[in-house]
């Protein structure tokens, strides 16, 4: 689910016969008005199973689904729809036809299982796993950068032409340049955290550069630039979320935690913690916030009762 300008989108897995005998579910992509809930456009595909991940913006949804597929829809005006633009395999390394060796839309041997999440720039597009990223051309469709085979895959942040990626205890950093159509990486690095990292963001700086902010399950918040020593601060309980709010000036970074009873957590590096917690109103929307992120992390999918 995610909401954008006044639109909310939600995947949907709905019940459908695939043939005479297998009854296997099937998805759907519903728009709405935020405010009157009025339904402005159901998106649909061949052979989509159950949605698992969705981001959209004014111009373009991209959704990815139980299967390991990934979808990209253009919309038209304030959601009134829109058509199918692009389709990708991420378990692939080039585009596939329809016919080569696929059957029912899905490469059932090489796609590269649940998709987790979904993100996007006007040029590429990246699908998440458990235990893989991949970064598809726009235009082309072609994988320009896969990971696999390290380890889980916890986060990912993409911008423009740098991407963060957490695997296990390690947030790697990558730096693209287009070079004749394709994706050249060009510097980055890696940041080690001494448990496993639950969250990401990326800033990019008025000066052009790149700032990281990652929390881990240990309570861990790190703030790093590749051209720095990171800076880090402890805040004694899991990290469930962070934002990241950085200028040539400030950094300030606005984390999550529940362990402890519901507590929000605003560092600067230049003046310590600040901790707000207790307070019954705020308790109340960080559950909601916790119940959402858990229902996101874990079935990202909404189920019809009938």
């Amino acid at each position: 689910m995610q909401v954008h300008c006044g639109i909310i989108a939600t995947g949907w897995q709905n019940r459908g016969l695939t043939n005479a005998t297998i009854r296997l579910p099937t998805g759907s992509i519903m728009l709405h008005d935020l405010i009157t809930m009025e339904p402005l456009a159901s998106l649909t595909a061949t052979s989509m199973a159950c949605v698992t991940a969705l981001r959209f913006t004014t111009h373009r949804l991209v959704a990815g689904d139980h299967s390991g597929v990934v979808r990209v829809w253009r919309l038209s005006g304030r959601g009134n729809g829109g058509y199918l633009e692009h389709t990708f395999w991420p378990g692939t390394s080039t585009p596939m036809r329809s016919g080569q060796g696929y059957r029912g839309g899905h490469d059932l041997s090489r796609v590269a299982g649940r998709i987790q999440d979904v993100q996007f720039t006007r040029t590429h597009v990246l699908a998440r796993t458990g235990e893989s990223v991949t970064i598809h051309s726009m235009s082309t469709g072609s994988c320009v950068f896969s990971l696999k085979g390290e380890g889980p895959v916890t986060a990912t942040h993409l911008l423009r032409d740098h991407v963060g990626i957490a695997v296990g205890c390690r947030v790697h950093l990558r730096r693209y340049v287009a070079e004749r159509g394709r994706v050249a990486e060009r510097e980055g690095g890696v940041l080690h955290h001494e448990a496993p990292v639950t969250c990401l963001q990326l800033k990019r700086c008025e000066n052009g550069g790149v700032l990281v902010a990652s929390g881990d399950s240990s309570g861990c918040i790190k703030a790093w630039n590749v051209f720095e020593d990171p800076v880090e601060t402890n805040v004694g309980e899991s990290i469930v979320a962070l934002h990241l709010n950085a200028t040539d000036e400030t950094t300030v970074i606005t984390a999550l935690g529940l362990e402890n009873g519901a507590a929000l957590y605003s560092w600067t590096p230049s003046r310590g913690i600040a901790v707000q917690k207790g307070d019954e109103n705020l308790r109340r929307i960080l559950e909601s916030l916790e119940r959402n992120w858990t229902t996101r992390q874990s079935s990202p999918v909404v189920t019809p009762s009938s």
